[in-house]
């Protein structure tokens, strides 16, 4: 149900021509490697088969962030998406833009056929969590034909410290790519997304061939339609955060201290309730655009004149140093 009201919420934004800009806070990358099933990973979806309305609570075991905020848990949304915990605020990574259910539905029994379990590799301080959604079929088929011959092997892999995101792709069979993925697969990162409504902030998207896919967000002059085929066993696609160098973004400001709104047009307002401060606006290259005094009040700094994309606000009192992410639109 919920991978329907996404894929709703799409045709309506194509459709009215939502005008984005495509910075995307990650670097994508796409490379190979042989696809290992978690074998061993525990199990969180027991041994009864599960729908396309199943929800899945992962507990990440490390310091872990997205966009800067600290995220404590991963949640899988009907085994298509997985969410942060960070409320009505969430981001996402889409696993499969269809809604897929566990092959064991298709049996009398209903015994599990599609564990969805994870594992943690690596030692204290370079640890991975690896979420594997195993042998899943497609409900699209389930409620038609009664069968689940189609089939993904999907896992999400997060790590500690540079708070990379993989997405792997292992083994499928899907005879029909336009049956299940009408708009193409759909897949990339979520900003800000409602999950019970299907409302988000931005979908910036993976399209074209799978191998190579380019980065954008939805525009009036280029409708997406994502991937144009499913990858291969072994692909994976990397998502690297876009953090300039030598700045760290801090999700705490100084004491006193408030940067807003960080999605913005014209100006941002930094309240300074605390001690005289300086700043500076820094794109995602590193290189520093504007510096200034922050003023014990109420601080507005015109920021019309940027282009649309990402932006660091670092502000620095006394020894203490904090950085805020802002969005330019």
């Amino acid at each position: 149900m919920y991978m329907r009201k996404l894929l709703l919420t799409l045709t309506v934004l194509l459709a009215c021509n939502l005008l984005s800009f495509a910075q995307m806070p990650y670097k994508v990358t796409v490379r190979n490697n042989n696809y290992q099933a978690l074998s061993t990973g525990v199990n969180v979806s027991d041994t009864t088969a599960w729908t396309e309305d199943s929800t899945f609570i992962i507990n990440i075991p490390f310091d872990f962030k997205i966009e800067g905020v600290n995220v404590k848990q991963i949640i899988l949304s009907g085994a298509s998406l997985a969410v942060s915990d960070t409320g009505s605020s969430a981001d996402a990574f889409p696993i499969i833009s269809a809604e897929i259910v566990d092959r064991g539905l298709s049996d009398t029994d209903s015994v599990s056929q599609s564990p969805i379990r994870y594992q943690v590799d690596g030692n204290m301080g370079s640890r991975i969590l690896k979420i594997e959604v195993a042998n899943a079929g497609f409900y699209d088929e389930l409620t038609q034909s009664g069968t689940t011959k189609n089939y993904v092997n999907i896992q999400l892999w997060l790590y500690e410290q540079s708070n990379i995101v993989e997405l792997h792709y292992g083994a499928s069979q899907i005879n029909s790519f336009s049956t299940y993925f009408p708009l193409g697969l759909l897949t990339g990162y979520i900003r800000d997304i409602n999950v019970g409504t299907g409302n988000m902030d931005k979908f910036y998207i993976l399209k074209g061939n799978n191998t190579s896919p380019t980065v954008d967000s939805f525009s009036a002059t280029s409708p997406q339609t994502g991937l144009t085929s499913f990858p291969t066993s072994g692909t994976v696609y990397r998502y690297t955060p876009i953090v300039p160098p030598s700045t760290s973004v801090g999700t705490i400001a100084l004491e006193g201290m408030k940067v807003y709104p960080t999605h913005c047009t014209n100006n941002i307002t930094i309240d300074n309730a605390k001690g005289i401060a300086t700043y500076q606006i820094i794109n995602i290259n590193g290189s520093t655009l504007s510096t200034g005094t922050i003023n014990i009040g109420r601080n507005t700094i015109d920021v019309s004149h940027y282009p649309s994309g990402m932006y660091f606000v670092t502000m620095k009192r006394d020894n203490q140093t904090t950085t805020t992410r802002i969005v330019k639109m």
